[in-house]
């Protein structure tokens, strides 16, 4: 593949570098203007009905907890948070906003002041409407002040159908925006994927409707549909606000989704390097996904679930590739390295890899495999290319013994004398205005009554036209050169020169290499 190609090739891959390093730039800068609430000092209370200030969380059924163990579901309660913000922030002039990303509806409240309402607190399922799962709330410049901020929740999830191990996740203060925006900005880096998993989707199913290795390359079409799927489930959350009981169903979808598409690469490798019969492999896969389901069934944490679902269908694969990789299996080598390092990224990343690092994983793994799948269909061309040259030289050879051992005659009229010439005596043929001027092999010249378009119908194969005004035997070629403004000179075996037209050339030197 020449440099051109080759700049072709990557320039659409560095323009999405560029494009996911300015992302990753925008994401952390905005992360950096965030001030979350204190996590130690926080105080929960039971809500009472009827009330609808904030306590003063003194009273004996009051409690301090940490901020991450604040747990509304089931019931409705009162939390209290320490929130300290500098001066750059309460002087600035944008207008500000308090965050709550949590699994509940939330009535919120700064320093005594109301903000307003996500959803409708309520002592019920019946009497609560349940709010979206990330609110941001207008904070009036006069609600705020410098240094120590007490930020009051009253909080109700009675409509949620699991049970979560942390359903607040985050409360914080900062430039007043979309509740979702800042959901996105953990994922928008993730979505640069998408794009991949689409094309694998289109690639891998056209080759599994033409058959070429139709099930490998259904299992891949189906790894991608599900990163697919998974990527705009793991993104739904910064795509679109939704009520916090759609949240069951996108963690289901995601545990899910990551679990089957860790299936198919299980399958895929199965394909490539086991030799078993596909009954087998697939009962092989059965099994991995029963023994991965039972796991994640006893698994409590939904996060840890996604990843377990993606780390041992990974981990069976890469015993496998082990053994494949000692018996010498081609590629296999490659494969291994490919399941230990996405070990060891579940590892060293944890839940950032199942937020966005799994895509990349993903997306690797199918470019990869289009630069193979591309290799391959080069491997078949040059292979189609040869035997189609082998074919040429054969059927050149077989035409020329033929013309050896029974020539093929011409009937030509000269001088109102008509006379059959046997065509292997002819070197070459030129045109002469309405007549044909050949050049025999011993050297004598006749010119005929006949035009070059048509005996060139009426001659062997092994003529071939050079020019609009030549026909040449290519059993009398010596030697073809080239000019550097594209035309070429043929050398026949009776010293004579033909010339040979820049459009032409090319097929000229085709055959004339298919018969050396």
């Amino acid at each position: 593949m020449n440099g051109s190609r080759l700049q072709l090739m990557f320039r659409p891959l560095a323009s999405l570098a560029v494009l996911l390093v300015a992302i990753l730039t925008s994401a952390s800068a905005h992360a950096q203007s965030f001030h979350p609430v204190s996590q130690a000092g926080t105080r929960v209370c039971p809500a009472i009905q009827g009330e609808m200030t904030p306590p003063d969380f003194s009273g004996p059924d009051c409690v301090s907890v940490d901020a991450v163990d604040i747990n509304p579901q089931g019931r409705t309660i009162w939390v209290e948070f320490n929130l300290t913000l500098p001066p750059s922030f309460v002087e600035r002039p944008e207008p500000s906003g308090l965050y709550v990303f949590a699994i509940a509806s939330t009535d919120a409240y700064l320093n005594g002041i109301a903000l307003g309402s996500n959803g409708q607190v309520g002592f019920d399922r019946a009497s609560e409407s349940p709010g979206r799962i990330d609110a941001v709330f207008f904070v009036p410049p006069e609600a705020m002040q410098t240094g120590e901020n007490r930020v009051a929740l009253r909080m109700a999830s009675h409509h949620g159908r699991l049970h979560y191990e942390n359903p607040v996740h985050a409360v914080g203060m900062s430039a007043y925006g979309g509740a979702s925006d800042w959901a996105a900005r953990n994922y928008w880096p993730a979505l640069v994927n998408l794009g991949v998993f689409i094309l694998a989707i289109f690639v891998f199913a056209i080759l599994a409707l033409r058959g070429e290795r139709r099930e490998a390359a259904a299992i891949l079409t189906l790894f991608s549909l599900f990163m697919a799927l998974q990527l705009l489930a793991e993104t739904s959350r910064g795509l679109f606000g939704y009520a916090y009981p759609l949240h069951d169903l996108r963690l289901f979808s995601v545990v899910g989704l990551a679990t089957l598409s860790s299936l198919m690469v299980f399958a895929y490798t199965l394909k490539r390097f086991s030799g078993l019969s596909a009954i087998l492999r697939w009962s092989l896969v059965a099994v991995i996904a029963l023994v991965t389901g039972v796991v994640i069934a006893l698994t409590l944490s939904y996060d840890l679930k996604a990843m377990l679902g993606i780390f041992l269908p990974i981990a069976f694969a890469t015993l496998g590739l082990m053994m494949w990789t000692i018996k010498r299996k081609p590629t296999a080598w490659m494969f291994l390295i490919g399941g230990l390092a996405t070990i060891a990224a579940i590892y060293h990343f944890e839940n950032a890899f199942l937020d966005t690092h799994v895509f990349y994983a993903g997306s690797i793994f199918l470019i990869l495999l289009f630069f193979e799948q591309a290799q391959m269909l080069i491997r078949a061309r040059r292979q189609i290319a040869t035997t189609s040259a082998h074919a040429e030289r054969l059927e050149m050879a077989l035409q020329q013994a033929q013309q050896k051992e029974d020539p093929a005659e011409l009937q030509l009229t000269s001088a109102g004398k008509v006379e059959r010439i046997a065509t292997d005596r002819i070197a070459h043929l030129a045109a002469a205005g309405d007549y044909v001027e050949i050049h025999f092999g011993e050297g004598q010249t006749g010119l005929y009554t006949a035009s070059l378009n048509e005996l060139e119908g009426k001659l062997p194969d092994t003529f071939l036209r050079v020019h609009r005004s030549h026909i040449v035997n290519t059993a009398f070629v010596i030697t073809l050169t080239r000019d550097a403004n594209g035309v070429g000179t043929l050398a026949l075996s009776t010293g004579a020169n033909v010339p040979v037209s820049r459009r032409i050339m090319p097929r000229v030197r085709s055959v004339l290499r298919s018969e050396s």
